[in-house]
């Protein structure tokens, strides 16, 4: 009886020793994974070329997610800017083009579908 005792024990240490080994595995797993995602978190970059080009070979420059919001957020304002221009400058241009239109003077129109009275 106290043979099987001791055999049942030397059991349960193995079962122990073995649990123990899984635990300290797992939690070295967990704190591996822990670090890339704190990693991962700092280093949330992307590609300073706005272009989607690949970087010139030896420059490994990346920017912060903050940083590439702001350059984009100066994109979009250019282009906007750009696009407001155009719209300002097409909508300074159209009355000119209507004082310069002569009567008759249709443009490609067809006189009938026209709603003025052309002389």
């Amino acid at each position: 009886m106290e043979k099987r005792l001791l055999q049942k024990e030397e059991n349960l240490e193995k079962r122990v020793d073995l649990l123990e080994q899984k635990e300290a595995g797992l939690t070295k797993r967990e704190k591996a994974i822990q670090q890339q995602e704190r990693t991962v978190g700092e280093k949330k970059t992307l590609r300073p070329d706005d272009r989607g080009t690949a970087p010139s070979p030896g420059t490994d420059r990346r920017i912060t997610a903050e940083e590439a919001k702001d350059r984009f957020m100066k994109l979009v304002e250019s282009e906007m800017r750009h696009e407001s221009a155009k719209l300002i400058k097409r909508i300074e241009e159209e009355p000119r083009a209507r004082r310069t239109r002569r009567p008759g003077d249709h443009r490609g129109r067809d006189p009938a579908l026209c709603g003025r009275l052309c002389g």
